[in-house]
């Protein structure tokens, strides 16, 4: 049975999550939603596509899920690999935008899991436009 979907209002404790985990990304001013439209649009993939979407708090849902490696590892685009020790042990977050998904923090984690052959189911955070 998959996880339900948590609408990410004030409160939500997924919610909360996410933006704890996006809150080294924030910029002067910045919230959360403010913290995933910039960094989807500065994402290898979304540049490539062009395209100028922009989320809207209303249209969010999220949702903590368990994924393997071979699951996580595809999110890591070339230019995202690295061998730099992660900086924390949250989940990683993922923005899921038109059937693609965005990597939006946790590439560090990712390349140590992959490195040290650490394949185990590893939580991670899906936040969902819709």
């Amino acid at each position: 049975m998959r996880p339900k979907w948590t609408l990410p209002v004030y409160g939500s404790e997924l919610w909360d999550e996410v933006c704890r985990v996006l809150k080294w990304h924030y910029r002067p001013g910045h919230g959360c939603v403010d913290t995933i439209n910039r960094l989807r649009a500065k994402h290898p993939v979304a540049r490539k596509l062009g395209k100028a979407f922009r989320v809207q708090r209303e249209s969010l849902l999220v949702r903590a899920e368990s994924r393997s490696i071979e699951q996580l590892w595809p999110l890591i685009h070339p230019k995202l690999v690295t061998r730099a020790p992660p900086h924390a042990t949250d989940a990683p977050v993922v923005l899921r935008l038109d059937d693609a998904e965005y990597l939006h923090d946790g590439r560090r984690r990712i390349n140590y899991w992959s490195r040290n052959n650490q394949v185990s189911p590893h939580r991670v955070l899906v936040v969902c436009a819709r």
